[in-house]
Parts: structure tokens; sequence; C-alpha cells
């Protein structure tokens, strides 16, 4: 049952930031596929990964993973269906979907930007993994048609619809 939240709020935000921190996702370090993180980059996968969800409290524009250790982390988080749908719940008051980049279901490219300038203006540098192809920087700064061979390399987050009051 979703238990929607104004996000927009410092007060909720800030409240949704602590129980993210203190959010017992330990269970992620059992693997359930072969591309999860090893485990000597698990705990290093999960900071960047609870930093990701932080980016989502902050902001409502889409935003992309583009740290395949993050996405494949995320990905094994989604396939809990029932953990994870209680982990939005408790953290954003709704469900997060994860949505694979794909030439039938894009993600904008104003997505890697956003990320980017989010992750500065929250924690600073952004994380050399986090672009381990730096073709995907200079292209999505550049326009929104990604060579094929880019398409499949990241996930991203929609956005969040915000209700406009007159």
């Amino acid at each position: 049952m979703s238990n929607k939240m104004n996000l927009s709020d410092e007060g909720t935000r800030n409240d949704a930031l602590k129980r993210l921190a203190s959010y017992d996702l330990e269970f992620l370090r059992m693997p359930i596929s072969n591309r999860a993180a090893a485990p000597a980059k698990f705990d290093e996968t999960i900071f960047e990964l609870r930093r990701f969800f932080a980016l989502m409290i902050h902001q409502n524009e889409p935003l992309a993973v583009t740290d395949p250790d993050v996405d494949d982390l995320w990905h094994s988080f989604v396939l809990r269906t029932k953990r994870y749908r209680a982990f939005c719940d408790d953290i954003f008051g709704e469900f997060i979907d994860h949505q694979p980049h794909s030439l039938d279901d894009p993600v904008p490219a104003a997505a890697i930007g956003n990320t980017i300038k989010s992750y500065r203006k929250a924690f600073g540098a952004v994380p050399r993994t986090w672009f381990a192809d730096p073709n995907l920087i200079s292209v999505a700064s550049n326009d929104d048609n990604f060579p094929l061979e880019l398409q499949y390399q990241w996930s991203g987050w929609p956005g969040r619809t915000v209700e406009r009051r007159c």
C-alpha cells in the first residue's frame, strides 16, 4: 500500500534521508545472479546505491545509473519484489520504477546531466566508476540520440510527476 508523501517538504525529505541512511540493505550482499557486485566491492556499491536513492528524494527530474555495479545491485533489489516495494513505500512513499534505457523505452538523455549536477551538489565529485565509459558523458550532454553501442549501458529513473496546484 503506497504511503504517498510530499517530498517537496524539507522536513519530509530529511526524515526520508534518515530512514534511508539506517535502512538495512545487508540482505543485498547475497547475490541472486552472477552479475551481483563482487563481495570486495559490495560496501562501495551499496554506498553509491544509497546516494542514488538520496538523489531521488531531493528531486523530481529523471536520473541515470551509469555505474554497472550500482545498476546491477539495483536490479537485484528490484527482483526481491516484496522487500523493494516495502523499501520504496517507507523511503519514498511510492513505488520507484527502475527503467533500463532502451530504444523502445528510453530514459531521457538529460537524466545523465541531472545525475552529474545533483550528485556534485549533494556529495561533491562523481566517482569515476559512474562513468567508466566517457562517451556517456559527452553524448548525453550533446543530444538524445545515443549510438547503438551505448544504448544498453545504463538504466535510470524516469522522474516523479509533480501535482501542480493552481
